[in-house]
């Protein structure tokens, strides 16, 4: 269920996923886990049946809105930061640190934590920079306390603008 409710995937998706997760997915499976990861086969109709019990089946769109496109021009420009979850995974509530960017699609980071507070995110920029000489010129953000004022100066320091996204997101401890 998580598959369809955080990605809005649908039932083939889904089955091509848990039988072949892509390799970061995987890694993160067996990080959490401490177990190798064994591929899980079931028909569409079985993962169907699951999303209908659960009220999630058709679509998840309820209006048709039109295809918004990625606007970074080279890569670097523009790199998107974000935290998914909380997920259960073994029973432990868990949190997605992901940055994209925007330009290539290309997956900079993905790692889950207990917790995420503005010191971890800004250490995941700092460790890439430091380890790979990346980082973007932008950074594009929700509201989520992690970026707020600290944040922004650890960025400021290394050179990123931060650039928040227009939802305003009500004030909520750090997850």
């Amino acid at each position: 269920m998580v598959l369809r409710l955080e990605y809005r995937w649908g039932t083939q998706r889904i089955r091509e996923y848990l039988a072949h997760p892509p390799p970061y997915i995987q890694h993160l499976l067996e990080q959490v886990t401490g177990k190798p990861w064994t591929p899980v086969v079931l028909s569409r109709q079985t993962i169907n049946n699951v999303l209908k019990k659960h009220n999630l089946n058709g679509s998840l769109y309820k209006t048709k809105k039109d295809w918004k496109r990625f606007v970074a021009s080279c890569p670097n420009e523009l790199w998107q930061m974000d935290i998914r979850g909380p997920v259960l995974v073994d029973d432990k509530r868990v949190y997605i640190l992901v940055i994209i960017d925007d330009y290539s699609r290309y997956l900079v980071w993905c790692e889950m934590y207990t917790s995420i507070l503005s010191e971890t995110a800004s250490g995941v920029l700092y460790h890439i920079y430091s380890t790979t000489s990346r980082k973007p010129k932008k950074l594009l953000l929700d509201n989520a306390p992690q970026f707020r004022e600290e944040f922004e100066k650890n960025c400021e320091k290394l050179g990123i603008v931060v650039v928040h996204t227009h939802h305003i997101i009500p004030s909520v401890k750090e997850r």
